[in-house]
């Protein structure tokens, strides 16, 4: 976690029991936290609950104005009143990626949550969201960036939200055309 880091887009994760304190976090706390904060743009989030782990939230997030993860912690933490430990953030790379995990949609091991437990202020619906956060957003450049870190060809068209290789190679042709790397 590089909490120096800035960004206009985070996730997190926060575990939803604080042993220390015997207390217990849910998405109701956190969702005030998200409503009073003049900062925040738009916001997804769910609850997992029947993954191999503790109890825990997961929450991406969209700011206004680039903020280091160190802040956004801090707030987040001082709205709780919860100790650091309990809430891991990042920088999200790829935010369609990152809100399509929400519910595991693009993996086949994990438990998939119902689109209907994601809590978002947009007014779309989760699938909605999923489905035109898509390609159409990307330019050479973020392409580029999510092949750099992916494992797979199979892994960077699941993080852009294809399903095949065809509709792969199609929008790999479109944005090479459209960046005129074809004359």
């Amino acid at each position: 976690m590089l909490l120096k880091e800035k960004s206009k887009q985070f996730k997190l994760v926060i575990e939803c029991y604080d042993n220390k304190n015997q207390k217990y976090y849910n998405t109701k706390d956190i969702q005030e936290w998200l409503i009073n904060n003049q900062a925040i743009k738009n916001y997804y989030m769910i609850q997992h609950d029947k993954d191999d782990t503790q109890i825990h939230i997961h929450l991406v997030l969209e700011t206004y104005k680039d903020y280091s993860c160190k802040t956004i912690l801090m707030s987040i933490c001082e709205w709780l009143g919860c100790n650091i430990n309990l809430v891991s953030i990042e920088v999200s790379r790829d935010l369609c990626h990152d809100v399509r995990y929400l519910t595991h949609k693009d993996d086949t091991i994990k438990y998939h949550y119902d689109d209907d437990y994601v809590i978002t202020n947009l007014n779309s619906d989760y699938e909605d969201l999923c489905n035109n956060m898509n390609y159409s957003q990307l330019d050479f450049q973020t392409l580029y960036k999510i092949c750099k870190s992916s494992a797979n060809v199979t892994e960077v068209y699941s993080k852009i939200g294809l399903k095949s290789a065809k509709e792969y190679r199609n929008i790999i042709c479109d944005i090479m055309k459209c960046g005129g790397l074809y004359r």
